[in-house]
């Protein structure tokens, strides 16, 4: 008695459906949006920690910032590290659900082999770099600069290590 519904009715959000179509997305679609939802939401998430985030969260930021620092020669900690900067931007932001729903998208996208690419020492150069911008912008409370910061890592990051041509940062 099994059915399959038509996928329009299908929740995204469920962890099992999402894993699913994540890794059943020979097209990339499903990670070009889940890109722009995390763009979006992280966007909102900067701007917010720029504007609330206590001298406390800032040092973590900082902190957060320091660590990706320290193990750019290592891939697999380096992919940490810029998860745990990103989770304490998210932190300051004070905002629970948006961080939620990004924590379970991203973790379902960094199950594919697909959404990480080919990485570089220029890569992780520039990665760091763009850390730095958002870093600063929380730092002075631009909560402008920060959210176009944190859009432009995430997309940029996305175009640079998408596997295959298309609409990668469309929006």
């Amino acid at each position: 008695g099994t059915q399959v519904t038509d996928p329009q009715s299908w929740d995204m959000i469920d962890d099992v459906v999402l894993s699913a179509v994540v890794r059943h997305d020979d097209t990339l679609d499903i990670l070009d949006e889940l890109v722009m939802v995390r763009a979006a939401l992280e966007r909102d998430m900067a701007a917010a920690a720029a504007q609330r985030a206590t001298p406390e969260q800032r040092d973590r930021i900082r902190e957060a910032f320091t660590e990706m620092e320290r193990c750019a020669h290592d891939v697999a900690e380096f992919s940490n590290a810029d998860v745990g900067f990103h989770g304490v931007v998210m932190d300051a932001s004070g905002s629970r659900l948006a961080r939620a729903i990004v924590t379970s998208i991203h973790g379902k996208a960094r199950t594919t082999g697909r959404y990480h690419g080919s990485t570089s020492a220029a890569r992780i150069a520039e990665t760091l770099d763009e850390h730095r911008t958002i870093l600063t912008a929380i730092d002075q409370g631009d909560k402008e600069a920060a959210a176009a910061a944190m859009h432009a890592h995430i997309t940029g990051s996305w175009a640079r290590r998408r596997p295959t041509g298309g609409p990668a940062g469309r929006q």
